[in-house]
């Protein structure tokens, strides 16, 4: 970005004194942009626009006193550099001039132009100076602030990542038996309203969970790289059925590519989220721009700028008062009325947007409108070509899968761990199974025959799934294939336990179905 010119304001009610000024110092100083101004009405004009770095004043003016104008100018900007040029020279106009806050005083004359020079160059240097420790100290602030938010959301995301590990292994559980009692009972039941409206409320209890995960950072990302245009043209498309008429909606793509590494079905959701928020705040229709361009950023050093991919997507409604900005972000947080939203849409997108590397900036005033910026890492360029899917796996006939191969289930959960040996028994495989890493290590010294599945949650208390891995094939007794299942869906408490992301996963809540299509996918 080209930085702008530095400006001066020349204020002289005498033309050729003024000429004379301004074309000495676009001599010395080739970069200037200078504004003249030789009455009062210009002076407003002046003082109402864009601020000067450096003043030039004489000091009696027709229309004003130089000192006068230069109290009116330090009112507006205490650290504007004033220069007081004037033919007017005696000890008392000096004094009046440096208590009047006056940074120099010259004597107009034109053998003194290099005094002035000199005074406005040094003038300058310090407006300089002034102008970088400001924006330096403006982008400290707001790192500061993006910090503060960030320890803030981290102990809340901590809290709920939690909720939704416990949420999601009873979910397990109630999927489960309630599988096991649609087969056991038969069509009947599955077909009867109560089944459904059951098996309804798991899917949006599980989908609830997977916003805390969101939010909290702790989701299973499968991240690859896209074009941000591509992924927001796509889903743009179906926006008008999700926003209704009265919202008109346009896109404007970046002129290049622009390649990040996300979860396009994640981004999509944020895209969405951010979409239905624009169109609460107008209810009397309005319309939506989503631009994505490259977008440059100060580094936290604040030495240089750092390209980003951006998504803008800005409305024409209500606005928000700055203490709505201030907590947009929080979980739980929302302006609509008791039931008409969770307050996590934003929180979740928060969530996403971080655990991408990226930022979820917002400017809004009341009825002038909000924009939310995604600013999201840039990707090397995307590859050429896609790879070929691997073979699909065929299921064996149910009730036959095991072959009596045998796995080692580890779970703390007492009645999840007992749903699964049930489950898998049933399907023919010898199970054993431990409730802490140590049992399990305990029952394998008894078992010289080894096993062939390690099928282990990925956090429990004393050791972790992962650790349990690891003092297996320290002792020799490395299983042929681990599946790994968390609650916390892979994220962050899945890799501090040390969790390759290469290592085959299942996300919980799920069902005995899909328990068994991922252990054979596992055992191949």
């Amino acid at each position: 970005m080209k930085p702008r010119p530095t400006r001066i304001l020349l204020i002289d009610d005498d033309p050729d004194d003024l000429d004379l000024v301004r074309i000495h110092l676009a001599r010395e100083f080739p970069d200037l942009e200078v504004r003249q101004v030789d009455d009062l009405e210009g002076f407003e004009r002046a003082l109402a626009g864009p601020p000067p770095d450096v003043v030039v004043t004489d000091y009696h003016l027709g229309f004003a006193d130089g000192l006068d104008l230069t109290r009116r100018l330090h009112d507006k900007d205490p650290d504007l550099p004033v220069i007081l040029f004037t033919g007017t020279g005696n000890e008392e106009v000096a004094a009046r001039a440096v208590t009047g806050g006056v940074d120099d005083y010259v004597i107009k004359s034109p053998r003194h132009l290099a005094r002035l020079a000199n005074s406005v160059g040094r003038s300058l240097d310090l407006a300089n100076e002034k102008r970088w420790r400001r924006e330096a100290e403006h982008q400290l602030d707001d790192f500061r602030h993006q910090f503060a938010q960030a320890q803030k959301l981290e102990a809340l995301g901590a809290f709920a990542g939690g909720i939704a590990h416990d949420f999601n292994n009873l979910l397990t559980i109630v999927r489960g038996h309630l599988e096991i009692l649609g087969v056991e009972l038969g069509e009947r039941v599955k077909s009867s309203d109560s089944f459904r409206e059951i098996d309804r409320a798991v899917e949006s209890a599980a989908g609830l969970t997977r916003q805390l995960l969101a939010f909290s950072r702790r989701q299973h990302l499968k991240n690859e790289t896209l074009d941000l245009s591509e992924t927001t043209a796509r889903t743009v498309r179906m926006l008008a059925r999700v926003l209704g008429e009265s919202v008109s909606v346009h896109f404007e793509a970046a002129d290049e590519p622009l390649p990040v590494d996300a979860d396009e079905s994640q981004l999509e959701q944020v895209i969405v989220n951010l979409a239905k928020n624009a169109r609460d705040a107008m209810p009397a229709g309005g319309d939506l721009l989503l631009r994505t361009l490259v977008e440059r950023r100060a580094t936290t050093a604040g030495d240089s700028r750092e390209p980003w991919a951006c998504l803008s997507v800005a409305d024409t409604g209500v606005g928000m008062t700055p203490e709505v900005v201030e907590r947009i972000f929080d979980p739980f947080f929302s302006t609509k009325k008791p039931g008409e939203g969770t307050g996590l849409g934003l929180s979740t997108a928060f969530g996403f947007v971080s655990q991408c590397g990226g930022r979820l900036e917002v400017e809004s005033e009341p009825g002038g409108g909000t924009t939310f910026r995604v600013l999201l890492p840039l990707a090397d360029p995307m590859p050429a070509g896609v790879t070929e899917p691997g073979a699909e796996v065929v299921p064996r006939e149910a009730g036959n899968r095991g072959s009596k191969r045998t796995i080692l289930v580890v779970e703390d959960q007492r009645a999840l761990r007992d749903l699964i040996a049930r489950t898998l028994r049933k399907e023919g495989y010898e199970i054993l199974s431990a409730d802490s890493g140590a049992e399990a290590l305990a029952l394998l010294d008894g078992n010289r025959n080894g096993i062939d599945l390690l099928l282990t949650d990925v956090v429990m208390p004393e050791m972790s799934g992962p650790q349990l891995l690891e003092h297996l094939r320290r002792d020799g007794q490395q299983p042929p294939k681990a599946l790994f299942m968390s609650g916390y869906s892979g994220g962050a408490e899945a890799r501090y336990s040390g969790l390759d992301p290469e290592m085959p996963f299942l996300a919980k809540p799920f069902t005995p179905a899909e328990l068994l299509r991922r252990i054979e996918e596992t055992l191949g």
